[in-house]
């Protein structure tokens, strides 16, 4: 973090504070991160998505609470500002997993059927399964997030304006990109559960299906996106005096909307039969695919796009338009050829 701080970024002083602010905080919680996913992978396995979203929803809106209280400094809270963001994050995101699911997993109704105490016991042979399966899929999930963070820190150094609009398209496509995050957890878990009942047959189906579903969904928020370009970016914007103005940011940023109307369907490919890849333990291909197009062919041209020609937002764009179809034409290929079939993901198959 250090050549951050030292201005490598090239981001404004003044937002370069501010982020310092809250990614220190940020790191404090980290733990909740993989606490959660190790959590709620039980409810995902057994397709009690419910439960999941029942104790998402209570994080999320304890954070917004805590934001009212800590940034603001309500009900005798101090005034924090970003740093009062950070720490509402942090205790909501402690809150999800340790004080509901964990409970609920400890609770009788598991007890009885999973005998959930006594499963809190190390399984060497168990761990060692999940290591294989599921470190790639950790690396892959570190990859993804840290090449949108280098590619966030090199467009901060095209000002302040270019940055402010390629940041809240990338916050309209976080908003527009959950559900398919909730296909593709369909997809891992149906893949998953078909796979380990050896119906391969079905579980490809489960895989073009949701992507079909995705594609369709998609569609959708792209014709949004085309559409109402100006109503995205109120949300964002100030109408009055203070703050970023709409006029500021809405001419590049209608051109990124357009852009991710454009990869919209690559970006569904990537998450569905990535998810669907996953599920069926082909986690070392998505980790190696996506580690090339992501950190060799992307960030290497956003590189020579930024550093050495000295591009703007639209072109940094264009090249991660070109990587989001790149990655989705590997996944696709992988699973049509349906060699993901063959991966003995539960060990049954006897050893030669």
């Amino acid at each position: 973090m250090r050549w951050v701080e030292a201005g490598a970024s090239g981001h404004p002083p003044a937002v370069l504070r501010e982020e310092l602010i809250f990614y220190r905080i940020l790191m404090l919680g980290s733990l909740a991160v993989p606490l959660s996913a190790a959590i709620s992978g039980f409810y995902t396995g057994r397709g009690d998505t419910l439960t999941n979203m029942a104790a998402v929803v209570f994080g999320n809106l304890l954070n917004i609470v805590l934001d009212w209280f800590l940034i603001f400094g309500h009900g005798g809270c101090p005034r924090m500002g970003i740093a009062g963001a950070g720490w509402a994050t942090v205790i909501a995101s402690f809150a999800t997993p340790a004080l509901l699911l964990a409970l609920y997993f400890l609770a009788p109704r598991f007890r009885g059927p999973y005998d959930t105490w006594r499963t809190l016991r190390p399984d060497i042979a168990l761990l060692r399964r999940l290591i294989r399966y599921g470190l790639p899929s950790a690396g892959n999930l570190l990859l993804d997030v840290g090449s949108f963070t280098v590619f966030v820190l090199l467009t901060g150094r095209m000002g302040a304006q270019a940055l402010a609009a390629s940041n809240i398209a990338l916050s309209i496509n976080n908003v527009a990109f959950m559900p398919l995050v909730g296909i593709g957890i369909a997809a891992t878990t149906l893949v998953g559960q078909y796979q380990g009942r050896g119906d391969s047959a079905t579980a490809a189906r489960a895989g073009w299906t949701a992507l079909k579903i995705g594609w369709l969904y998609m569609a959708v928020i792209a014709a949004s996106f085309l559409l109402f370009p100006r109503g995205y970016f109120l949300l964002f914007t100030g109408r009055g005096d203070g703050g970023l103005q709409l006029g500021e940011v809405l001419p590049v940023g209608h051109m990124l909307l357009v852009m991710m109307a454009v990869w919209g369907l690559g970006d569904a490919a990537n998450v569905i039969l990535g998810g669907a890849l996953k599920g069926a333990g082909d986690t070392r291909f998505v980790l190696l695919w996506s580690l090339l197009v992501a950190w060799v062919i992307w960030l290497g041209g956003e590189a020579l796009i930024v550093l050495v020609f000295h591009g703007g937002i639209l072109a940094a764009w264009l090249g991660m338009t070109a990587y989001v179809f790149i990655l989705a034409a590997g996944f696709l290929v992988r699973y049509r050829s349906g060699r993901w079939k063959t991966i003995d993901l539960l060990g049954r198959q006897p050893s030669a």
